[in-house]
């Protein structure tokens, strides 16, 4: 499940780098943020929200590099994203050993803290998982 919490920050992150590169600049301030993240299945077999928290550094340089600097897990790809000023919305392909998913998501920008959810539905051996996350993110500090 650890790999899923690490996709959603990662998820974040991406939409964060992929809208500084758009004509309308989002409301999100530089620094250093953590995020809180919300996890939980239903399928084959149900498991409660299991909660993460991720801290990073966005730097202006980050910014500056857009795109550029996302690292996505290999098999994933974001297929499209839609930025404005207060918000985003967008959706991921994965290929994960084998089990596909289809991932859609949307953040709202709030300066120094956002917040977000993000679904998918996920094939694997035992059948379809649906997940859910809902994250929530505030700028901590300078970097």
């Amino acid at each position: 499940m650890r790999f899923y919490a690490l996709l959603t920050a990662m998820l974040t992150s991406a939409v964060i780098f992929s809208s500084m590169a758009q004509a309308e600049t989002p409301n999100i301030n530089p620094g250093f943020w953590q995020h809180n993240t919300s996890l939980s299945l239903q399928g084959p077999f149900n498991m409660p929200p299991q909660v993460t928290t991720d801290q990073e550094c966005i730097s202006q340089a980050d910014i500056d590099q857009g795109v550029e600097v996302l690292d996505l897990p290999q098999g994933c790809s974001l297929t499209n994203y839609d930025i404005r000023r207060d918000g985003a919305d967008y959706s991921m392909q994965c290929d994960i050993q084998g089990m596909k998913a289809d991932f859609k998501g949307r953040l709202n920008f709030y300066g120094d803290n956002m917040n977000g959810t993000m679904s998918s539905d996920v094939e694997t051996p035992l059948g379809v998982m649906t997940m859910q996350m809902q994250t929530e993110a505030r700028r901590i500090r300078d970097c």
